[in-house]
Formats: C-alpha cells, structure tokens, sequence
C-alpha cells in the first residue's frame, strides 16, 4: 500500500516505515484549531481548504490565509515560546489533514538534513506570507484591497469582464470588513466609473485603474 507521505517533496528522502501518523477529516465549515488551542503535531493538508480567520474587536470577521492541499499547518507553531495558536483555522469545505507529532518531527530535523531544510523553509514561507497578508490588510484602504484583488482576478481570466468565484460575503470576510462596508466601496467605484457590475458579473470599465 501506498504510503500518503510519498506525495510531498519533503519527506521523499525519509524512511516512510518509521514514520507514525494520523488522519483526520473536517467537515466544512468546522473548526480545526481554536485560538488558543497548543501546537503539539505538524498537519500536511490532504483535501479541501483552511483557512485562518481573525475576528477584530468591532466583531468583523477576517480570513487572513487560505491553505489548499499539500499545505502545512504548525510548523512555526509547534517550537515556539508559546505554541499556541494565535488565530482561528477551520475548514473551507471539507478538508482532510495528516498529522505527525513533535518529537517524530524533532527526530526527522536532527537525523535527515535534506528534511530539515525543507522544513525551515516552510517556516519561514509560511511566516513571511501571514505577516505580509496582516501588513496589507492593516495599511491598505478598503479601495484599494478591492483594486489589487480584481486585478488578480483580471489576470487570471486574462479579459476585463470575468464573473467572480466568490460570495461578496466572503470577499468581505477575507478583507476583514463588513459586507456592506465592502457593498458601499464598490458603489462608490461604480459611480466614478472604474468598474460595472451585477451580482458576479464584473467589468472593469476603467482598465488603467487595473494595469
């Protein structure tokens, strides 16, 4: 049988027999870690979608990252100070997560250099984007986090008239705002003519606004 470890890169040079681990399964929407919970196992995600979620002291909702499959989660948890997780993380849809404990992990990152440097690697990946997407979400305008996002969205389907993939109530969760703040922004982009829209349907009527 098919070890699930031989599917990542950073463990294809570990000897796979030795190695003990868990599964589980999140249904979406549920809860994979609390803030506050401790860190004591590394998670490498299977399926599905987590996504770490920040609720401010107005009660706004914040998705800060999403992780798809082959993410890790823990990694800059687990040796810290203090392990706990500073934020919420649940499952976008359902998500299964593999999980290996602290020592094993130890273990792997005293004996297995080529593991070691994929690790730290990880660590200091995943601690350059949450503190990049924390930095942006604090000091850039609502306006301006709607410009960046449909310029990605642009680029992606390569046309100025692209239907969107996401809920407006979930665009606002992810931007940590309310929906009708995010509803207001939108409106008054719409009335200096930068874009058109109804429902999912977007056009970006001022293309130089999204170059």
């Amino acid at each position: 049988m098919k070890n699930i470890l031989q599917e990542f890169p950073m463990f294809q040079t570990v000897d796979l027999k030795k190695i003990q681990y868990s599964t589980k399964t999140y249904p979406e929407k549920s809860i994979i870690k609390f803030s506050g919970d401790t860190c004591e196992t590394f998670g490498v995600i299977l399926f599905g979608e987590a996504v770490i979620e920040h609720i401010d002291s107005d009660g706004n909702l914040m998705t800060v990252a999403s992780f798809e499959a082959a993410a890790t989660i823990g990694g800059n948890r687990m040796f810290a100070s203090d392990n706990a997780f500073p934020m919420t993380i649940s499952a976008k849809q359902t998500t299964g997560i593999l999980y290996i404990d602290k020592e094993t992990i130890m273990n792997l990152c005293q004996t297995n250099r080529i593991f070691l440097e994929y690790f730290l690697r990880d660590v200091a990946n995943k601690s350059d984007l949450l503190s990049h997407r924390i930095r942006n979400l604090k000091f850039v305008s609502i306006e301006d986090q709607i410009v960046n996002y449909l310029k990605k969205v642009k680029l992606s389907n390569n046309s100025d008239i692209f239907d969107l993939k996401i809920s407006k109530k979930e665009w606002a969760e992810r931007m940590g705002i309310q929906r009708t703040s995010l509803s207001r922004a939108l409106q008054k982009m719409k009335k200096k003519g930068w874009i058109s829209y109804k429902n999912h349907h977007f056009e970006l009527v001022n293309s130089k606004i999204f170059d």
